[in-house]
C-alpha cells in the first residue's frame, strides 16, 4: 500500500518553509531582510535638557539636605512660642454718663521667652482693652528682645476718654460697678522674631486675656485668665 503524503496547502507550505524574496537590480531573488536596509540615526540629547536633568538633581539634593538640617535645628532647639500673662493691674477712675463712658486702667504687663535656647525679640505690639466686646481703649508698645529663659514687665495705661457706647454696654457697666467686680478682656497682638540655626523666621501671636478688678478708686485684680497662640 501507497504512504500518502500529508496534505500541504500552498499557503502554509509558503510560509513554514519558504522565505520571502524580492528581486536585486539584476533580477536575482535574495531575501527580503538581505534587501531592505533600516537606516537608524543615533539619537542626540540636546546639551538644554542635560542641563536641565542636572540642575532638577541639584535642587532635589538641596531640598533634601535643607528638610534634614532643619528637623535636626528643630529636635536639638525645640522652640516654643513666647507666653503674655497680666502680673497685676488696677483701676483707677470710672466715670460715665450714657452713652460717653471715660476711666483709665494701669496693667502690668508680663512678656516671657520659655526658649533654653532661642532669642526672641517683640515687634509691632499692639494692646486692647474691651468692655462687653467693645474696644474702649488701646496702646503701642516700643519693640524689645528677650534672651532665652527671661521675662520682661511692662506697665502701661489705658485711656478710655469719650468713648460713646450703646445704652445697653452702659447699663452693663453701671451694673457691674455697683457690685464692685468689673470685667474687663486684653487683646494683643505683635510679631515675634526669631533666628534658628542660620535661618531667620518670624510669626504673629495673638493674646488674650479676661480679667476681673474691684470697683474705682483703689480698684484691684481679682483673677485673670491668659491665653497666648498664633
Amino acid at each position: 500500500m501507497s504512504e500518502t503524503p500529508p496534505f500541504v496547502t500552498p499557503s502554509s507550505q509558503w510560509g513554514a518553509t519558504t522565505p520571502r524574496t524580492t528581486p536585486n537590480l539584476d533580477g536575482i531573488e535574495q531575501p527580503l531582510h538581505e534587501w531592505v536596509r533600516i537606516r537608524l540615526s543615533p539619537s542626540c540629547t540636546s546639551p538644554w535638557t542635560w542641563f536641565g536633568a542636572i540642575c532638577c538633581f541639584l535642587f532635589s539634593i538641596g531640598l533634601l539636605i535643607c528638610g534634614i538640617t532643619t528637623l535636626i535645628l528643630i529636635f536639638a532647639v525645640r522652640p516654643r512660642i513666647p507666653v503674655l500673662d497680666v502680673a497685676n493691674a488696677s483701676q483707677n477712675t470710672i466715670l460715665f454718663e450714657s452713652p460717653v463712658f471715660s476711666g483709665d486702667i494701669v496693667l502690668q504687663l508680663n512678656f516671657t521667652n520659655p526658649n533654653k535656647k532661642q532669642v526672641v525679640r517683640f515687634e509691632d505690639i499692639q494692646v486692647e482693652l474691651l468692655f462687653s466686646e467693645k474696644v474702649i481703649a488701646k496702646k503701642s508698645l516700643l519693640p524689645f528682645s528677650l534672651r532665652n529663659g527671661q521675662n520682661r514687665l511692662e506697665s502701661i495705661g489705658l485711656v478710655s476718654d469719650s468713648i460713646l457706647l450703646p445704652v445697653n454696654v452702659m447699663i452693663e457697666l453701671g451694673r457691674k460697678v455697683a457690685s464692685n467686680l468689673v470685667d474687663y478682656e486684653i487683646k494683643s497682638i505683635f510679631r515675634v522674631n526669631a533666628v534658628l540655626g542660620f535661618v531667620p523666621y518670624s510669626y504673629m501671636l495673638h493674646g488674650t486675656c479676661h480679667i476681673q478688678l474691684t470697683g474705682p478708686p483703689g480698684g484691684g485684680l481679682v483673677s485673670r485668665n491668659c491665653t497666648t497662640n498664633r
